[in-house]
This record gives C-alpha cells, sequence and structure tokens, in this order.
C-alpha cells in the first residue's frame, strides 16, 4: 500500500496532480493550507476515494477538521496542519499529542520544508510544500510485508 502526503498546496493543483499521477497511491492525505485545492481535487473522482485531509491556519471556512487520526494497513495516523503545535519552533508538542492519540505517524506541514525522521518508534512526516515555493515535494508512505518507511520525494520540474 502507497500513501501519497501532499501539503501547503496554495492553488497549485498542477502539481498535486502530477504528484498523484507518479506514485498511483491507494491513499492521500493533505495536511491543510489548500483544503479548498484538494477538495476540487477529490470531487467527482473515484480515484481519490480513500482520501483524507484537515484545514491549515490559510483555510478560512474551510469543511474540514484541524486535527484527525486515519487508520490503513494496521496503521494509526495523526494529521494536523502543524500551526496549532508551534512546529516552527520544536516538534515537542506535535509528538505528545500524537502519543497520546497512540499514533504510529505524526503527519504535519505548514513549515514549507520537509522533515523524514523516527524518535522514540513514531515517524514524524513534513511532506514540505507541494507549491513548489521554494520547491514541490510531497511524502511518500509505503506499507510493505507488516514494515512502514516514511519519505520525502522532490516533484521534479
Amino acid at each position: 500500500m502507497k500513501i501519497l502526503v501532499l501539503s501547503d498546496s496554495h492553488g497549485n493543483l498542477t502539481n498535486m496532480e502530477r504528484a498523484f499521477a507518479l506514485e498511483q497511491p491507494d491513499a492521500v492525505f493533505h495536511l491543510g493550507d489548500g483544503a479548498g485545492d484538494f477538495a476540487r481535487l477529490c470531487r467527482g473522482s473515484a480515484q481519490f476515494a480513500a482520501a483524507c485531509g484537515v484545514a491549515g491556519n490559510c483555510d478560512f471556512g474551510a469543511d474540514c477538521p484541524t486535527v484527525r487520526t486515519a487508520e490503513y494497513g494496521g496503521y494509526r495516523f495523526f494529521l494536523t496542519h502543524g500551526h496549532q503545535y508551534q512546529v516552527k519552533y520544536s516538534l515537542m508538542r506535535l509528538y505528545y499529542a500524537a502519543r497520546e492519540a497512540l499514533a504510529d505517524v505524526a503527519l504535519f506541514g505548514h513549515t514549507h520544508v520537509p522533515c523524514c525522521q523516527q524518535e522514540g518508534g513514531l515517524w514524524l512526516l513534513n511532506p514540505g510544500t507541494i507549491s513548489g515555493r521554494p520547491q514541490a515535494t510531497y511524502g511518500l508512505i509505503e506499507l510493505q510485508n507488516g514494515t512502514l518507511h516514511c519519505a520525502v520525494r522532490r516533484l521534479e520540474d
């Protein structure tokens, strides 16, 4: 199983579509600041049936939560944009919130800076920004043979 993780699209539907076409994921997560973009991308498309997202600090009036958990392939994912946890300064609040939610992976955006690391058995993944400012990046989670692996990929021009 492959999960595409997008964040901070800021109106760039083209890059979101390109990442989806390139990876052909089984599920898609969007981590905010483009909740409307994500809704437009998913609307009326069966290929986005396994998709969920959260609202970011720029998603005024978005009809989705700012934090949620999702379960896929026997793993629990904690999704947030990150601004509520002050991720620009430290990942500690995010880490403890994800631990409290019994998550295996904490997914966040907001900083536009990719991050992929493991702390105490918890994956922390920020896919950066798919908008292309400063560069278009996305996250990829692969579940194979009972193992989970996270990575950040660059969408080439």
